[in-house]
């Protein structure tokens, strides 16, 4: 027998009669996969493109040729169709097959329907006619232990390329958004015919591993997309193999037809797309993503060997070249351990979801984020947080460095570990963030040094919360996660010390945790930073300094408390009454974060973004109004602009701190080319900020006891068992009923088309019960709660206060006496420390295009 070069071809059967043509019970032997490949006719030499939506395959409607599909002759209209329900009941008989066990696991080959095969170019061989099922009785850090096997290391292929990606709940739009936009990417790396390590048989070194999480909770729509690519087959998973619970189904399969998210047509069939060699994990139980993670990288990433593992979640749209450029950044360094590329917003056709003010202001943040965050953390050879959604590691790098050390064993401890004891409510936290630990622990993993970079040309898109609850909701886990988790890495710095850094990367994380520490310290006293630079800039009693300019000389002279009024002699009034709105909307978040789910109080929460919008657009025109007043209005004016600035502390320190600082952003922007979103996105993001970050922080710490992980949701419904005896040779054979003739396997097949065909009906979503937390958790939130409300109200009262200014400025500070007199030093403080942020990220950002230039 001979091997082709890519792909094994169909096992060697017993002779005689076609065994999958009987109805009876039948003893069939399982042979090991890749033993004895048949030779079969090469691909052909043309490059594979990415598949196009092809009006050959469209949807079942009455227009298409039914014979296509091979649907049933009664098939005439959409409306013959019986409504759409799930899970539907196994229509078509079973045969009983005896199955010789593999190494004392359940594993066989099921052949796919005739009916795919007739629709695709490569119908030979093995991998594409049969299904490959293996029932996973063990936890997956046992799998290479209890001796599993996947196809890619039976057929001895390398793999490069691990793409790992993680399903819950979400629809199948969203999942064909994300299994889509990784065939286009495959078969973009398919086209590099010049390439060492792709090229026309570039998918063969690359596997797709699909981790659902719970076999009750996947969307049932989502197995009927990968029925119909051939990776799913109702009817073959068993939920207990000689008296094991399984723990996970896995099915292995080389699809090569992908499924329209829009009209449901499968496409890819006749334009040489490449293959694409999947392998759909479906875990019995509901644990969440860090969960799947677990079976992604302690039980098929050992089998697999890659080198390097992609993490996607579902939704996220990689560019086409994206997958491309985040492995080349690992070919070129091989310093490299990880790397994340960017993240952006999908701002749907003619930018038309910017009209939404919490998508716009989404948008802006994202895109001034991997502006400068990004840039200045690759600098530093230390990016703090990785997204889970579109990262990649090499895998060499995650592995552990001993029994319960090194970054997965960290990265998985809520899973393997015990974090039950006093520490724990702070480390649930911290993993709620828990793609920051593993970014930690593998810069500071002992005797290697490791770096993360950002990979700014691979792009990938994700669906925002479009809804104020949605957003505040999303965000709890994720501003809790980053304090906790930078926390822990200022804490833990010392780990860094004795990684296997270089000196000099070891003096610039030095630096960069000094950095962190300070961004820590204005994340907790957020709160009070807002109310001040509200209170100080609406305050009457701050007088604003103006200039004239008569017989050729600058004289500066200094309005009155109050006067003149930027609301027209109003403005105390409607002053007094803004800060009193701005505290009680502070207190209606606290009781509201207390006791409600944001999704059950929608109104109320939109309703608090909208007065902290109408805050923020008041404070602007204060700004702007201070500005008009106190800048120079001649030319003579401006030459004795120094004067002026020395004479008029309000308008330098705006003008200097806030206009220096967005015009740093403009001009950032323009240095990446990408300047659109600073016109189109920075008013709405102005607007929503303050109620961005009070609502988002007070929400995240009311709630710092809610650390949900583990399984949340019911036992799904029984598969049936597959009964184990020993024959008369000793060998072990399991008796499973599975459907194995042809007519039921189509049947079943068209079963999935005619699904696919029907528009999906989105069932209501149903509140999960919420777990009841220990009263440690609560007393550490009511603990931190009340440290962080009197820290915040303390700062407050002492700043806000004239006597308390001026006793601590008599007592302890002369020259803060006469600053406290003319203008408030706090403000001045906040304001310029704006612009000293801006000032480092943007040199960071500066730093990280030039070593891009030459370094590539």
């Amino acid at each position: 027998m001979a091997y082709n070069g890519w792909g094994m071809n169909r096992l060697a059967r017993p002779s005689g009669r076609n065994q999958y043509e009987d109805h009876g019970s039948l003893l069939m032997h399982a042979s090991p996969m890749g033993t004895q490949p048949s030779p079969t006719a090469p691909l052909p030499s043309s490059h594979f493109r990415p598949p196009p939506r092809s009006p050959g395959y469209g949807p079942l409607t009455p227009t298409s040729p039914a014979s296509r599909y091979g649907l049933p002759p009664g098939y005439h209209t959409p409306a013959s169709i019986p409504p759409f329900s799930s899970p539907r009941p196994l229509g078509y008989r079973k045969t009983v097959r005896h199955i010789e066990l593999q190494q004392g696991n359940l594993v066989f080959d099921h052949p796919v329907s005739t009916k795919l095969l007739q629709q695709v170019r490569y119908n030979q061989g093995e991998e594409f006619t049969h299904m490959r099922y293996s029932a996973i009785t063990c936890d997956p850090a046992q799998m290479v232990a209890c001796k599993y096997t996947v196809r890619q290391q039976l057929w001895k292929r390398r793999t490069e390329l691990m793409i790992i990606v993680t399903v819950c709940d979400e629809e199948a739009g969203s999942f064909l958004r994300t299994i889509n936009a990784v065939i286009s990417n495959i078969a973009h790396l398919c086209n590099r015919s010049k390439s060492k390590t792709w090229g026309m048989d570039g998918w063969q070194k690359i596997v797709v591993c699909i981790v659902a999480d719970g076999r009750s909770k996947i969307n049932p729509r989502v197995l009927q997309v990968l029925g119909a690519m051939g990776c799913y087959q109702d009817g073959v998973a068993r939920t207990q193999v000689a008296g094991k619970p399984v723990a996970g189904h896995m099915y292995e399969y080389t699809a090569q037809v992908a499924v329209d998210p829009e009209s449901s047509r499968l496409y890819g069939v006749d334009k040489g797309s490449a293959p694409m060699q999947v392998l759909f994990l479906l875990k019995e139980q509901n644990r969440k993503k860090l969960n799947s993670h677990l079976w992604a990288l302690r039980g098929l990433a050992p089998m697999l060997n890659p080198n390097i593992c992609i993490m996607l979640d579902v939704g996220t749209k990689p560019g086409g070249t994206a997958l491309y450029h985040m492995w080349k950044t690992f070919d070129r360094a091989s310093y490299v351990g990880a790397a994340c590329g960017e993240i952006e917003v999908d701002l749907g056709e003619g930018w038309s979801k910017l009209l939404n003010p919490m998508t716009a202001a989404q948008n802006f943040e994202f895109k001034m984020s991997y502006i400068l965050d990004k840039p200045l953390e690759s600098v530093f050879g230390y990016i703090s947080a990785l997204p889970s959604n579109f990262s990649a590691y090499r895998y060499a790098a995650l592995k552990d460095t001993g029994p319960g050390e090194g970054p997965l064993a960290t990265y998985f401890k809520p899973e393997e570990g015990d974090i039950s004891d006093a520490k724990g409510v702070f480390q649930a936290n911290m993993y709620l963030a828990e793609d920051r630990i593993l970014a930690f622990e593998l810069i500071a993993k002992r005797d290697v040094g490791w770096l993360t970079k950002y990979v700014r040309g691979a792009k990938a898109k994700i669906q925002v919360p479009t809804s104020a609850a949605l957003f505040v909701a999303q965000r709890r886990r994720s501003v809790n996660g980053r304090f906790f988790a930078q926390l822990y890495s200022v804490v833990h710095y010392g780990k860094v010390l004795s990684g296997g850094l270089n000196i000099w990367r070891k003096f610039l994380l030095f630096f960069f945790t000094i950095y962190n520490f300070i961004c820590l310290m204005y994340d907790w006293f957020c709160l009070a930073n807002f109310y001040l630079t509200f209170f100080f800039l609406t305050n009457a009693s701050i007088p604003i300094t103006y200039e004239t300019y008569t017989n050729g000389k600058i004289a500066t002279s200094q309005i009155p408390a109050g006067v003149p009024d930027p609301f027209f002699g109003e403005g105390q009034i409607i002053f007094s009454v803004l800060r009193e709105l701005y505290i009680m909307l502070i207190v209606i978040l606290f009781i509201t974060s207390l006791g409600n789910r944001p999704q059950a109080s929608k109104v109320l929460y939109l309703i608090i973004f909208i007065l902290f919008a109408i805050v923020s657009i008041i404070v602007i025109y204060v700004l702007i109004f201070i500005m008009f007043k106190t800048m120079p209005k001649s030319v003579a004016a401006w030459k004795a602009a120094v004067h002026i600035l020395s004479a008029s502390p309000a308008f330098r320190d705006i003008f200097f701190s806030l206009g220096a600082t967005l015009i740093l952003y403009l001009i950032m922007s323009c240095v990446y080319a990408d300047p659109w979103h600073i016109f189109t996105c920075l008013l709405q993001y102005l607007a929503v900020l303050p109620g961005y970050v009070n609502i988002t922080m007070v929400y995240a710490f009311c709630n710092v006891h809610d650390v949900q992980w583990g399984e949340t949701a019911e036992k799904p419904p029984a598969l049936g068992a597959a009964a184990v005896v020993t024959n008369k040779q000793g060998a072990q054979i399991a008796t499973v009923e599975v459907p194995v003739k042809k007519s039921d396997i189509n049947a079943n097949y068209e079963e999935y088309l005619r699904d696919l065909s029907r528009p999906e009906i989105k069932a209501p979503s149903k509140r999960d019960k919420v777990t009841k937390q220990q009263d440690y958790y609560k007393l550490f939130r009511t603990n931190l709660i009340l440290g962080w409300m009197f820290s915040n109200a303390l700062l407050i009262i002492v700043l806000s206060s004239n006597s308390m200014m001026q006793w601590i400025a008599t007592h302890i500070s002369p020259v803060l006496a006469s600053s406290a007199q003319s203008y408030n030093p706090y403000l001045t403080f906040i304001l310029w420390s704006v612009l000293g942020f801006a000032v480092v990220r943007s040199a960071g950002s500066l730093f990280y295009l030039g070593f891009r230039l030459v370094l590539g």
